[in-house]
């Protein structure tokens, strides 16, 4: 059945896909390259995007690398004061034209070992990938892509994936909330499951808490931090 099910998400996402594609992609398009600076004190990034590919990076010194189509190149602000930096994608309107594999991809570079007061992604169509990412709340709403995150320290986070997993390969969190309607999610937690509150539900899939499964719901009580994830479509496996 489990397979039935993996079937159903990978047809669905692959036409998602193609009809995100087709909405925002244009044959004639240009490309371009942009590159902006932001200051190594940033406290807070505020992103809004339709279509584009967003990674996180550690490096030497903050910078920011945008390709893709021109028309969609992003409009990258840094308030110095409230030490913010906000990127905001132009909106985009269905086009009447064929269909076009272009992608948008843009490249954050963080300081290393730089601590956020907020983080917030909302991302309509793209993937994201975070090497690494320290901020005291991360807000992610993807409606149409996978979330993947290398290690993620957060006091507060909230995940919303419409289509697409979400995988924590390493995650040291005291609040998680992730909603996923289709597509597993999968999290590596730094410290003891055993300690946390949890709450877990598959509707159309798997749990696994642990060394503990469950055909669709996992409960738990604990003292360190609360862990509530509800998906739809797919497996649930925290570790």
């Amino acid at each position: 059945m489990r397979h039935i099910y993996s079937f159903v998400l990978v047809a669905l996402t692959l036409c998602a896909i193609i009809y995100g594609c087709y909405v925002h992609g244009g044959v004639n398009d240009k490309k371009v390259n942009a590159d902006y600076e932001f200051g190594a004190d940033v406290q807070k990034i505020s992103i809004e995007a339709a279509l584009m590919d967003v990674e996180i990076e550690e490096g030497s010194a903050p910078s920011i690398t945008y390709y893709g189509a021109e028309r969609l190149k992003p409009t990258v602000t840094y308030d110095k004061g409230s030490k913010t930096l906000t990127i905001k994608q132009p909106d985009t309107k269905i086009k009447n034209t064929k269909f076009d594999s272009q992608s948008n991809e843009m490249t954050i570079v963080l300081p290393k070992d730089i601590k956020l007061d907020d983080f917030s992604l909302n991302l309509a169509c793209g993937e994201v990938t975070l090497q690494k990412l320290d901020s005291k709340k991360v807000h992610i709403n993807d409606n149409l892509g996978s979330f993947e995150a290398q290690s993620l320290v957060s006091e507060d986070i909230d995940i919303d994936a419409a289509l697409g997993n979400v995988k924590i390969y390493s995650c040291d969190a005291k609040s998680i909330d992730i909603d996923a309607s289709l597509g597993d999610v999968e999290i590596d937690m730094v410290k003891d499951l055993e300690n946390y509150s949890i709450s877990a539900n598959a509707s159309l899939g798997a749990v696994k808490i642990g060394k503990n499964t469950s055909s669709s719901s996992y409960v738990q009580t604990g003292t360190e931090g609360t862990i509530m994830v509800n998906c739809s479509l797919g497996d649930v496996e925290i570790k």
